[in-house]
């Protein structure tokens, strides 16, 4: 249903792979694809270049309506010792979701990506910032073995709205 496409050109790129990763600036672009139609930009998210040191200035992606580059909301990766966890924010940057993927070290597909076997995954619950309700779930899956060989840097990402309004 939906397709994402980095605009990031190619300096950036190598930036992202280095020791500057979290410093990197990119952009993306989220096209709507229904069957049969069209693809259609609807959102945009962009990091800007920053500098990025350990719990010091931790980055910020902001999340813009393609149609009217109006800020809709962000996302930011809080400094957390030994575990996977985002803040999912709105316009005026309140914290409105937690994305928690639990402790890096207890799921092997962090470390280890594989298209096998429990490093195919990666789990992560959202959950309400306010309740610390699961709202949620975003599913990580490594694809299979021959794009995983020819394209290792693609993922497929199953997200399943239960309790989110």
């Amino acid at each position: 249903v939906f397709y994402a496409v980095e605009r990031t050109d190619c300096c950036r790129r190598q930036m992202q792979t280095g020791c500057c990763h979290d410093c990197a600036s990119w952009e993306v672009d989220l096209l709507y694809t229904p069957a049969g139609g069209l693809s259609q930009q609807f959102l945009v998210l962009q990091r800007p270049c920053q500098i990025t040191c350990c719990c010091f200035n931790r980055p910020v992606a902001e999340v813009v309506d393609a149609s009217t580059q109006q800020k809709i909301g962000s996302f930011r990766d809080p400094c957390t010792c030994c575990s996977l966890q985002f803040q999912v924010r709105d316009a005026s940057d309140a914290d409105v979701l937690v994305v928690n993927g639990g402790h890096c070290c207890c799921q092997p597909g962090i470390w280890c990506p594989l298209p096998c076997g429990p490093c195919a995954r990666v789990k992560f619950s959202v959950e309400d910032a306010h309740s610390g309700h699961e709202v949620a779930t975003i599913q990580k899956r490594v694809p299979g073995c021959l794009t995983w060989c020819f394209a290792p840097d693609v993922d497929n990402y199953h997200v399943t709205y239960d309790q989110v309004q």
